[in-house]
C-alpha cells in the first residue's frame, strides 16, 4: 500500500520578485499544517533585494544563489538536488498556497503518480489553465479551427458553476507554475530538459513520464492562486512571446518526426494568419490592435523560420 509522504521540499524560483517571492513563501507557511517541509530557493542573479528579504523574514529557507540568469529549467535541476524527500514542490513565485493545496495534492498519490498539480485560480477566482495537450499534429488542428479558443471561452464558465471542480484527471502536461514532482521519476528523467531556456520544460517533462508509464493527473480539489505572467518580471514582451513559440518548436524537433512537424507547423501559421486577418479588420474598425498585430507579426516569423529550415 502507498504511503502519504509525511514531508515534502519545496523549490521555488526566483527572479528580480522580492514581494512575489516573500507572499508565496509566507503562504506555504500559513497553509501547509499536516507536513513537515523545507523550502529551498533557487534565485537567478536577482538585483532587487529578493535575497535580503527572504534571509530576513525566513531565516530557515536554503537559499542557492546563482551568478547568472540560468533560466528555469536548470534553476530547478539546481534546487532539486538538495531534496531529500519522497515528493517535491516546484512553483514559480508568483503563487499563493491556498489552504490545504498540498496535503490535498498528497493525499491522492500513488506509487505511479509521476506529477500532480492543482487547479490555478486568478486573484479575483476565476479559471485558469493548469493543464494543456503536446505541441503536435492535434494541438495544431485544435488551434487552426478554433477549438482552442472555444474552450478559453467556455472552461471559465463550466468552473464558475462547478462542473469541472473536485475531480482527478489524467492529463498530456500540467502548467509548471506548481508540480508536485515524484523524486524517483524526477531523477529517472534526469531532470528538466536545460535546452528549453523558459518555457515548454514542463511539457517535456510530462511527455517522457508518460513516456515511461507515470501518471500526470489534474487534482482540481486542490487549488493555487496564479499571478500568471508576473514572474517575468510582470510583462509579456515581443521576446518572450518569440521564446514561448521557439521552445513549442524545439519540442517538435525533438519529439516529433519531420512529417509531424511539418503539418503542425503549417497548421500553427494557418491559424496565426487567420488571426493576422481578425486582427487587422478590428484594427482597421476600431484602430486599437496594432499591439496585437506586432505579436502576431512576431509569433508569424517565428513559424515561417521554422518552415524555412
Amino acid at each position: 500500500m502507498f504511503e502519504i509522504p509525511k514531508n515534502i521540499d519545496f523549490v521555488l524560483i526566483s527572479f528580480n520578485t522580492a514581494e512575489l517571492t516573500y507572499n508565496c513563501i509566507k503562504s506555504i507557511y500559513d497553509t501547509t499544517k499536516v507536513v513537515a517541509f523545507n523550502i529551498i530557493l533557487v534565485d537567478n542573479n536577482s538585483n532587487d533585494n529578493t535575497i535580503e528579504l527572504i534571509e530576513k523574514s525566513f531565516p530557515l529557507v536554503t537559499i542557492i544563489q546563482n551568478n547568472d540568469n540560468f533560466g528555469y529549467a536548470k534553476a530547478v535541476n539546481i534546487g532539486a538536488k538538495d531534496c531529500k524527500s519522497d515528493f517535491f514542490v516546484i512553483s514559480n513565485t508568483d503563487v499563493i498556497f491556498l489552504e490545504n493545496t498540498i496535503e490535498i495534492l498528497l493525499k491522492h498519490l500513488d506509487k505511479k503518480t509521476g506529477v500532480v498539480s492543482p487547479q490555478q485560480i486568478f486573484p479575483d477566482g476565476k479559471w485558469q489553465r493548469s493543464h494543456g495537450n503536446y505541441p503536435g499534429i492535434l494541438f495544431g488542428l485544435k488551434d487552426l479551427f478554433f477549438i482552442t479558443t472555444l474552450n478559453r471561452i467556455i472552461k471559465p464558465y463550466l468552473y464558475k458553476i462547478g462542473l469541472t471542480k473536485n475531480k482527478i484527471k489524467q492529463v498530456p502536461y500540467c502548467d509548471g507554475a506548481v508540480l508536485l514532482v515524484n523524486k524517483t521519476a524526477f531523477d529517472e528523467e534526469n531532470g528538466f530538459d536545460e535546452d528549453y531556456f523558459f518555457f515548454t520544460e514542463e511539457i517535456d517533462f510530462c511527455y517522457k513520464l508518460k513516456k515511461n508509464k507515470w501518471k500526470i493527473q489534474l487534482n482540481t480539489y486542490s487549488e493555487v492562486i496564479h499571478y500568471r505572467g508576473f514572474s517575468r518580471k510582470q510583462s509579456v514582451n515581443l521576446e518572450s512571446i518569440k521564446l514561448l513559440y521557439t521552445t513549442k518548436i524545439l519540442f517538435a524537433n525533438k519529439h516529433l518526426s519531420n512529417i509531424e512537424t511539418y503539418f503542425y507547423v503549417i497548421f500553427e501559421l494557418g491559424y496565426f494568419y487567420n488571426l493576422k486577418i481578425i486582427f487587422s479588420f478590428l484594427d482597421f474598425i476600431k484602430k486599437n490592435q496594432s499591439s496585437k498585430l506586432a505579436e502576431i507579426n512576431q509569433i508569424i516569423d517565428v513559424w515561417k523560420k521554422k518552415l524555412k529550415g
